[in-house]
């Protein structure tokens, strides 16, 4: 089984992306401008092909792979893997359910930038964190990602009480 996880996985977002898309057709469009079905197409058509290859790619790996004999494991040679913290998983769910409250409270722009912030500052290593570069990484984004929607998509984000 724990052969056919990519598999399983990769096929998972191809159906979650075909949902997806599907789903964004049901989003009303207005002639002659920009319509807001775009950006939800857009992802769902990217989502779809990257899914699709990695389905591709893991199933030549399960289909190319030889069955290997059972090797004794020992300290000389240890395999080492990425395993996920459970501790930043679940930090990263609490970090999203605040960002979603932040929206209507503080609006996108202060909300945002704190989300940015709190996950740079949680997944990057510990030796590694720049406080200030994390700032200056979750400013940039979120001003681009307000200009893009606001001035070139002509999209309202939140607001918040606050701004």
């Amino acid at each position: 089984m724990k052969k056919y996880g990519e598999v399983i996985s990769a096929g998972f977002f191809v159906l979650l992306s075909l949902f997806y898309l599907v789903h964004s057709l049901g989003i009303p469009i207005r002639p002659l401008t920009i319509s807001s079905r775009l950006v939800p197409q857009l992802a769902g058509g990217t989502m779809f092909v990257l899914a699709a290859l990695h389905l591709t790619l893991s199933l030549f790996k399960v289909f190319k792979s030889k069955p290997q004999a059972v090797a004794v494991s020992s300290s000389d040679n240890t395999e080492t893997r990425d395993k996920s913290n459970p501790k930043n998983v679940i930090l990263t769910l609490v970090f999203i359910t605040l960002y979603v409250i932040g929206l209507s409270t503080l609006g996108f722009l202060i909300s945002t930038v704190l989300f940015l912030f709190a996950q740079g500052f949680l997944l990057a290593p510990k030796e590694k964190r720049k406080p200030v570069l994390i700032v200056l990484a979750s400013v940039v984004c979120t001003a681009t990602i307000y200009i893009l929607f606001r001035h070139a998509f002509n999209v309202s984000l939140p607001r918040g009480f606050i701004l």
